[in-house]
């Protein structure tokens, strides 16, 4: 037994649908690759065609060549290398800048104080502490130089004094050296050392013309 379509019955009819079923057939494309482009496709693969030129896979690999321009790669390739070098010293440099400016983790990284004029002078009166008040004994400086890493505190009045007892703001000075100079007894010692101490090196009196002393004159006499 033997089935046969008549020409009447359609595919629709049947129920079949969708694009398989469709006589619409997708059109091809009209762009067509350039006689060039196949060319050089045919020369690097090695195929032999009659779409194809004789190009041999030497002569477009040296074409290819060709159009690299060599100067332009050797400098960006030694550009490169510079800034990587670059890159590397300015790195070192940023960390040694970033561990001066701390102490590190066994002083929970205290930072470096900005030094000022009137710090700078506060450390130095307190490394000459022992000059301030003699009767006073302190602890040797363990610096002979001015330290660069330290905090400056302020001292703070506690409620439970008296009140005569608390600083007067207007008392209170900027720096430590502002209130030494403010104190009378400071001030009348330092004048006593002062003449002790010139006293001590008083120079000898010198000639107004040649501007020799009379020490300077005695020995020259003897000389002669």
């Amino acid at each position: 037994m033997s089935l046969s379509l008549t020409p009447d019955i359609s595919i629709e009819s049947l129920g079949l649908t969708g694009k398989l079923f469709s006589d619409d057939l997708p059109k091809k494309s009209k762009q067509t690759p350039k006689k060039d482009e196949l060319d050089d496709f045919c020369a690097f693969m090695g195929i032999e065609s009659a779409l194809c030129s004789s190009k041999s896979p030497v002569d477009t690999q040296s074409r290819d060549l060709l159009k690299i321009d060599v100067e332009k790669e050797l400098q960006t390739t030694g550009n490169q290398e510079i800034l990587q070098r670059h890159s590397r010293s300015q790195k070192k440099k940023l960390n040694k800048e970033m561990r001066e400016k701390q102490k590190g983790k066994e002083w929970f990284n205290l930072p470096a104080t900005e030094v000022t004029d009137e710090i700078k002078n506060d450390l130095k009166v307190l490394q000459m502490r022992s000059v301030l008040d003699p009767k006073h004994f302190y602890k040797k400086n363990d610096l002979k130089v001015l330290p660069k890493y330290f905090q400056v505190g302020q001292y703070l009045d506690s409620p439970l004094d008296y009140h005569q007892e608390k600083h007067v703001k207007k008392s209170k000075k900027r720096s430590i050296v502002d209130d030494l100079l403010k104190d009378a007894e400071f001030q009348k010692r330092i004048k006593r050392k002062y003449k002790e101490i010139a006293a001590k090196e008083k120079p000898f009196y010198r000639n107004k013309k040649s501007g020799e002393s009379k020490k300077f004159r005695k020995e020259k006499k003897k000389k002669k």
